[in-house]
């Protein structure tokens, strides 16, 4: 997937697989036995790669890439609330992207992710 974030808007066609990675980080922020502690280096090193993988695929907004360090500092339930941010904005940004892909289907005009990223960020 590492290689896909080099050409943009490729990785937004892996979506799925990047929400469900995030998903298997967010179930072990939740399900930790000691919800103060810290997290542990094996979980901070597996959303370091996922933040990695979201930052280079130009799937995160500016402000949310600093989360990463945000939530290496802060217990397992404040990562939890952070990550579920997150989460909630990649259901926000991929709803309206289906919107975006139907309502160009329905004018019978080419679907291209950077037009869609465009349409968002400008």
């Amino acid at each position: 997937m590492l290689a896909l974030t080099e050409v943009h808007p490729c990785l937004w066609y892996c979506c799925p697989l990047l929400k469900a990675y995030l998903a298997v980080i967010m179930i072990q922020f939740e399900n930790s036995s000691d919800q103060k502690s810290l997290p542990r280096k094996q979980l901070t090193s597996m959303l370091d790669k996922w933040f990695l993988l979201a930052r280079k695929g130009q799937m995160l907004p500016q402000q949310m890439v600093y989360y990463f360090d945000l939530i290496t500092r802060v217990s397992y339930r404040e990562g939890f609330v952070i990550l579920l941010d997150v989460w909630q904005y990649f259901q926000v940004q991929f709803f309206s992207f289906f919107l975006f892909c139907y309502f160009k289907i329905l004018k019978n005009t080419k679907i291209f992710p950077q037009n869609f990223c465009n349409y968002l960020y400008h």
